[in-house]
């Protein structure tokens, strides 16, 4: 997706008891809320809440999906793992430079057990391997003449 191109995928809205969309809203925007948080403790995947943001805004307020699909940082991502296209390099590398530095002085400074710090430590493996086996996004750049 392109950023001079917002999303434009039809969205319909159900007839929701009002009760039922407040609690998707409430839902969704708990779900924003928590992927920001986890985009800055590494140890919390950030995808699901991305998603579940999506699903219900998606559910309940046209307006409030428009507005996560065409953010900077979220919606053309999500876009992009969803039609399978994956992520740029520099979001991977962004992602795994910040999960190896907090997971790394948690390990170094926070914790006493052996097997705390091999456990944080196994988990920025693991997240690394995960990025690995998602496509990497090329981007294609305009040329100046």
């Amino acid at each position: 997706m392109n950023v001079e191109q917002p999303f434009n995928s039809e969205v319909h809205i159900q007839t929701l008891r009002p009760s039922v969309r407040i609690a998707l809203l409430i839902g969704g925007t708990v779900s924003v809320i928590l992927a920001v948080i986890a985009t800055l403790l590494p140890v919390i995947p950030t995808t699901p809440f991305v998603v579940l943001a999506a699903v219900c805004y998606g559910r309940s307020s046209e307006r409030l999906y428009r507005r996560l699909m065409n953010s900077r940082l979220i919606g053309e991502n999500y876009h992009n793992l969803r039609e399978g296209r994956g992520l740029p390099l520099r979001v991977k590398l962004s992602a795994l430079l910040l999960a190896w530095i907090m997971l790394g002085l948690a390990a170094i400074y926070m914790v006493e057990s052996a097997f705390m710090k091999a456990f944080l430590i196994s988990l920025a493996v693991i997240k690394t391997f995960v990025m690995m086996k998602i496509k990497t996004l090329k981007l294609e750049y305009v040329g100046r003449d």
